[in-house]
């Protein structure tokens, strides 16, 4: 996520997103899914105080100011989508 704001000031971008992007099929586990599920959940309740962003909605702004890295305010949004395959 850090990438995606450092990438977006190099580029003189002001806003920039960020997507997790899950593929789920016959062939994905179960178990796995559920866990990993949770740790995005608990991942964005840390980072913006909800528990989870809705497939296909993003969430935000987060803004970052000017620093080390980041040579313009960045506002950050987050989303997630989800392909079955």
């Amino acid at each position: 996520m850090a990438g995606t704001v450092i990438q977006a000031a190099a580029d003189g971008a002001s806003v920039a997103v960020f997507v997790v992007y899950k593929f789920s099929s016959a062939k994905t586990k179960p178990v796995k899914q559920a866990r990993n599920a949770a740790q995005l959940r608990t991942f964005f309740r840390l980072l913006c105080g909800e528990e989870a962003t809705e497939v296909g909605q993003l969430v935000g702004p987060f803004e970052f100011p000017p620093s080390e890295f980041v040579s313009n305010p960045v506002a950050l949004y987050l989303g997630k989508v989800v392909d079955e395959v």
